[in-house]
């Protein structure tokens, strides 16, 4: 009896875990690598932030910026009703671009930033993966039977928030989603990405490198690890590969800020931390 209450409970846990991931909500930041010609980068950072009030439905606003935060662009508006998440264009009316209610076989059109038209998409997989410890479902999409688009749960298109399916509309640039925080934690990196601002223009090459010093690295069980950076430090914390955080601190003014690691074990460990208003994340291994 026990056991059956306790895989009762542990399903409800599972799909409670799966279905409260809303995609509009204030907090949330998408870092979007934009690659155009050779050697020519740069990212994209995405928020929610403003309230806005059409035909008496309430909608948030989505803004980007693209020189770490410095200054920042509007980019429409979104509201989500029972899974299905709407966006108005700037100057436009409104469509759908994401229904996270899909199953394998339905055909859907979306609208996104670039199109000006919605286009039909086709559901051909549905998967379940876990980042950072939360299990999302995943949708993968196309047309004439080649799956091109990828879905996350709560997280949107593997080419950015407003981005799904664009390569329908134009051809150039290439956009790719970095990273993904919510409320300043990360929950999703790219696979083979170590970090979450990448860009080839002017001195912010080396501004991912630059910002935020960790050292050693690799570091030892029982030695101290040290963060610091040359530009304005906020929250620093430290995280598993299953996304728990393990430690969160407030960095020391004009200094090295520690890291002990006597209760880790060896292994691939997160280093998060807010610098100059901008996320970045790092990898560090603990031997």
């Amino acid at each position: 009896m026990k056991r059956i209450l306790l895989l009762t409970i542990t399903a409800i846990a599972f799909q409670l875990a799966l279905t409260a991931q809303n995609f509009v909500s204030p907090g949330k930041q998408w870092s979007v690598l934009s690659s155009g010609m050779p050697l020519s980068y740069s990212t994209e950072i995405f928020w929610i932030e403003g309230d806005s009030v059409v035909n008496d439905m309430a909608y948030q606003k989505i803004w980007i910026s693209m020189d770490s935060l410095q200054t920042r662009h509007y980019r429409g508006l979104l509201r989500e009703d029972s899974n299905v998440v709407y966006y108005i264009q700037p100057g436009n009316s409104e469509g759908i671009l994401y229904d996270f209610n899909l199953e394998i076989g339905d055909t859907i059109s979306i609208l996104n930033y670039f199109c000006f038209d919605p286009f039909p998409l086709t559901v051909y997989e549905i998967d379940t993966v876990e980042y950072f410890g939360m299990m999302r479902k995943r949708w993968h999409l196309g047309i004439q039977g080649e799956p091109q688009e990828v879905w996350i749960e709560g997280i949107g298109s593997h080419s950015g928030p407003i981005y799904s399916g664009y390569e329908f509309c134009i051809v150039c640039p290439f956009w790719e989603l970095l990273c993904f925080h919510d409320q300043g934690e990360l929950q999703y990196i790219a696979p083979h990405e170590t970090e979450c601002y990448k860009t080839s223009v002017g001195q912010s090459e080396n501004f991912e490198t630059s910002a935020l010093l960790i050292k050693p690295n690799p570091v030892k069980i029982g030695s101290t690890l040290f963060v610091d950076s040359p530009h304005k430090l906020e929250t620093i914390s430290l995280f598993n590969t299953s996304g728990q955080m393990l430690q969160k601190i407030e960095p020391t003014v004009n200094g090295q800020t520690a890291f002990e690691t006597n209760e880790l074990k060896p292994g691939l460990y997160f280093v998060t931390a807010i610098v100059n208003g901008q996320h970045i994340t790092r990898k560090i291994i603990v031997e």
